[in-house]
């Protein structure tokens, strides 16, 4: 779900947190200006909260649904 979001979004929350950007592919450059390290850390831990989501609601489905034929 992690993956799937970050490529929805083009952001990835583990480069977020590191303070790394990807340019272009395999091409980082660390983020310098507080102001984009703040407005990408908050774009990081949205994905990540809506990934924790998505993940709880789909276990609680799968959860609920009969494993045999009724």
């Amino acid at each position: 779900m992690n993956l799937l979001l970050s490529a929805y979004y083009s952001l990835s929350p583990i480069l977020a947190l590191l303070r790394q950007s990807e340019t272009t592919p395999f091409h980082f450059i660390r983020i310098k200006e507080k102001y984009i390290n703040k407005l990408i850390g908050m774009r990081a831990l949205w994905i990540e909260g809506l990934c924790v989501l998505l993940t709880a609601v789909l276990v609680v489905i799968f959860t609920v649904v009969p494993g045999h034929r009724l």
